[in-house]
């Protein structure tokens, strides 16, 4: 699959191609500068000089990060001119203006739910775009919900247990495919230098062009599941594969990275990712998600995976292969344990844990406040097996989140001893 599958997860982008086009697209700006204002002289037609600015703006589109700079150079050159060549001046860029962005604006694709699950139930947003270029981590919010250079987002499932039912992976939108990779072996990534995913970090995959110099990678897919095919045109919602744990994966999920022209860019904002600006404020309302989608994706700055009882200390790694989730309850289970799985948590959040017996509370207590954000998190408490036994009957627990004093998310369960 060459180069669209290098790095799916890594801070450096891939070096050849992408570099050699965007010099080459540069030198051609430069080139398209100098030639048409040579040509095109104080005392040519308006006309003259508007086409020699539709061609540039046409060309600085392509080369967005330029866009606003080429604005400037061309309204410079511009203003020398007699007040009413100022005043058609700014008119005319105005409008141009305003075409060039509409037209920006229709080429952008609209994204449907590339995975069939149902968001906040049974998947979850566990990373999104790191809109930071240094070190420091930001998403589209201004929180931290990712990683130092994730160049995407993160669909994630409750355990890798979850795939045995083959959970499918949608096209986003139609198109033509582009690259394939499947017959990597879905295995937990313990080592992040592991050198059998070494350049094969995105695992099996598939990657769509949908026309416009928009494409869609995506990856972690389940060994022998991409049933999508080089060459072939794919329709919106149509499925290519199945959520697995192929490549750089440390938990069961479907990562997909958007670019544009080779620019690596924020699904939920429609900007590219290189100094973008984030706001506590920002909803999905400008980004690439369909309407209907766009009512589901609102920010949640931390979720619950899942909480539950168990007879023994749960652990990630038991939660991640659904162990926990089949051990039976009796009178004579060694504890009561109730647990919960959070993922993206923040700085002094507390989780409040209680167990109501059929004779009344068992547990009560609150944790103490996090040290540091927390992209996954896994809590519990508990009690160990009385001398005679547990008493049969209804055993109801309830999980907290809390932050700065309020419940931010609760969830019951209630489990029967016989």
């Amino acid at each position: 699959m060459g180069r669209y599958f290098i790095h799916a997860h890594a801070a450096k982008a891939s070096a050849g191609e992408p570099k050699a086009r965007y010099t080459d697209r540069l030198m051609n700006l430069i080139y398209l500068i100098l030639v048409r204002y040579a040509h095109a002289p104080m005392g040519s037609t308006l006309l003259t000089r508007s086409y020699s600015f539709w061609s540039i703006i046409k060309l600085g589109n392509s080369f967005g990060c330029f866009r606003r700079l080429i604005y400037v150079i061309i309204f410079m050159q511009f203003m020398n001119g007699s007040n009413i060549m100022k005043f058609l001046t700014i008119l005319i860029i105005s409008i141009i203006i305003g075409m060039s962005n509409l037209a920006y604006a229709q080429n952008q694709p609209s994204f449907s739910l590339p995975i069939d699950c149902e968001l906040n139930i049974t998947c979850f947003i566990q990373n999104y775009v790191d809109i930071d270029p240094s070190e420091n981590v930001r998403d589209y919010t201004c929180n931290k919900a990712s990683y130092n250079g994730h160049k995407g987002t993160d669909f994630r499932l409750l355990s890798t247990l979850s795939i045995q039912k083959g959970v499918r992976i949608l096209a986003a939108a139609s198109g033509v495919v582009k690259a394939t990779r499947d017959g990597m072996a879905d295995k937990l990534a313990l080592n992040i230098d592991d050198p059998s995913i070494k350049n094969r970090e995105c695992g099996n995959g598939v990657v769509i062009d949908h026309g416009n110099g928009w494409e869609i990678q995506y990856c972690h897919m389940k060994k022998g599941s991409v049933i999508a095919k080089k060459g072939e045109l794919v329709e919106q919602g149509e499925e290519i594969g199945q959520v697995g744990y192929s490549g750089l994966a440390q938990f069961a999920q479907l990562h997909i990275t958007v670019r544009q022209n080779d620019r690596i860019i924020d699904p939920f904002t429609g900007n590219d990712n290189f100094n973008a600006s984030c706001s506590l404020a920002q909803n999905t309302s400008s980004g690439l998600w369909d309407k209907a989608l766009k009512k589901q994706l609102i920010y949640k700055r931390g979720d619950l995976l899942q909480s539950g009882f168990s007879t023994a200390i749960v652990t990630p790694a038991s939660l991640e292969g659904g162990e926990a989730l089949q051990i039976p309850f009796s009178t004579s289970a060694p504890a009561i344990i109730i647990y919960a799985r959070f993922i993206n948590l923040e700085r002094g959040d507390k989780i409040s844990f209680e167990i109501l017996g059929p004779s009344g509370e068992l547990i009560k207590n609150i944790t103490d406040p996090l040290e540091r954000n927390k992209a996954h998190y896994v809590a519990y408490s508990g009690k160990k097996r009385p001398k005679d036994g547990w008493e049969e009957g209804s055993y109801k627990g309830k999980v907290k989140l809390l932050r700065e004093g309020e419940t931010i998310i609760m969830q019951e369960q209630v489990i029967e001893i016989k």
